[in-house]
């Protein structure tokens, strides 16, 4: 698909977006999270070590899903041992993403300096950062992503 069009189709999400988004997160483009399916163990070592997956304990295929409504974005897959850092760097979604664009995602995406560098905001709940307890807007937030990242789940199930 052409990168014009597909970014097109992605300001259309705003008309899909579940209603809980539109109070809170109204500039949030897409929600994304990678999800992994079971694989035959390979017979070569290497695919076989590649696809590992230590989280689901066999061999695994992982793959990128940026769900806001509907499926926008699914990518290669990749083997289960590929964090989901490596797997949104390298699988040419951030180049989807224009200036002014909010991506929610969970704590284990730590790409805020790729984002930041797009000028595209990052909403994730927040780190402890050695700290005893959140601030309370902080906590508000955490609670507000949490209760509106559930929705990828569904799409991932």
């Amino acid at each position: 698909m052409c990168k014009n069009a597909l970014q097109t189709q992605w300001r259309k999400t705003q008309e899909t977006i579940p209603s809980s988004f539109k109070d809170t997160f109204q500039q949030t483009t897409c929600i994304i999270d990678c999800s992994e399916i079971f694989i035959q163990c390979p017979i070569q070592l290497k695919a076989r070590a590649q696809t590992w997956s230590t989280y689901k304990s066999n061999n695994t295929a992982k793959f990128l899903v940026a769900p806001h409504g509907f499926i926008m974005f699914v990518l290669e897959l990749y083997g289960g041992r590929a964090s989901d850092v490596y797997i949104t760097k390298n699988s040419g979604f951030l180049d989807y993403l224009l200036p002014g664009d909010e991506v929610m995602t969970d704590r284990g995406f730590t790409i805020s300096e790729e984002l930041c560098f797009r000028r595209v905001k990052l909403n994730i709940q927040a780190f402890m950062k050695g700290r005893y307890q959140l601030s309370e807007q902080e906590v508000i937030d955490t609670r507000r992503i949490a209760s509106d990242r559930i929705h990828v789940e569904g799409h991932n199930a």
